[in-house]
């Protein structure tokens, strides 16, 4: 059900209908914080390190950088402790790479670009963690 909201909301993000895509990726944090009161396995957690994503995109979306940075450092928060927590995990992984990539774009679009450099960095790191160079 929570993949659903999930990609119910990024489609109406999409089509600019950003106040059903709110509704919907609510209703996917709702989702994520009743899984997380007994987590069984990482894709429980990961939907916390989804929603805060896809309200990131809505703020983005909706131009409010600020906003959008804030939920980017949430989705990164989580994603950082998915890939200590599950560390073979390989989707724990990539939502570390997707969270870093974010943080740098907004970073970037707001100037603050040593904060970008370093996130761009660790993205980096990740990567080579895969046996992928960039």
């Amino acid at each position: 059900m929570a993949v659903s909201h999930d990609w119910l909301g990024r489609a109406n993000l999409q089509l600019k209908d950003t106040k059903a895509a709110e509704r919907h990726f609510n209703r996917l944090l709702e989702l994520a914080t009743e899984l997380a009161a007994t987590p069984q396995k990482a894709d429980d957690i990961r939907l916390f390190a989804v929603a805060y994503e896809r309200f990131g995109d809505l703020a983005q979306d909706s131009g409010s950088s600020d906003e959008a940075a804030r939920h980017y450092r949430k989705h990164l928060d989580v994603a950082e402790r998915l890939a200590n927590e599950y560390a073979n995990d390989v989707d724990s992984k990539k939502s570390l790479a997707t969270a870093l990539g974010r943080v740098a774009d907004v970073s970037e679009q707001a100037g603050n670009l040593p904060e970008a450099l370093a996130q761009v960095r660790d993205l980096s790191a990740d990567f080579q963690n895969f046996g992928i160079y960039i």
